[in-house]
């Protein structure tokens, strides 16, 4: 039973190692476009599985229909800033995902 306990504790923190060498976090350094390189550190656009930071000041535009539900990995979306949908669009996150908002964010 002991030998058992400790393979399933490996083979998860196994799994969370894997996870984060995959993901990333993606922080809004400009206010623009979601689809925008430049809104984005290091210009790489939020993937599946990443931790999206918008924070005080930047406010990112979901100018289409963005869809990431058939992402095998979740997304966490921290909102400090301003996450705006235009003329109805969406974004479609996988399950299990999260998104915060915080003192000064706002969905509109």
């Amino acid at each position: 039973m002991k030998k058992t306990t400790l393979f399933f504790i490996h083979v998860s923190i196994l799994l969370l190692s894997y996870h984060e060498l995959f993901s990333k976090t993606s922080a809004a350094v400009n206010s623009g476009k979601w689809q925008d390189k430049s809104s984005w550190a290091g210009g790489l656009v939020p993937q599946c599985g990443d931790t999206v930071i918008i924070g005080a000041g930047m406010n990112i535009e979901a100018s289409s229909i963005i869809d990431f539900s058939t992402c095998g990995s979740a997304m966490q979306l921290i909102i400090t800033g301003t996450l705006n949908f235009a003329d109805g669009n969406k974004l479609k996150l996988p399950c299990e995902s999260k998104v915060s908002v915080k003192d000064g964010g706002l969905i509109s």
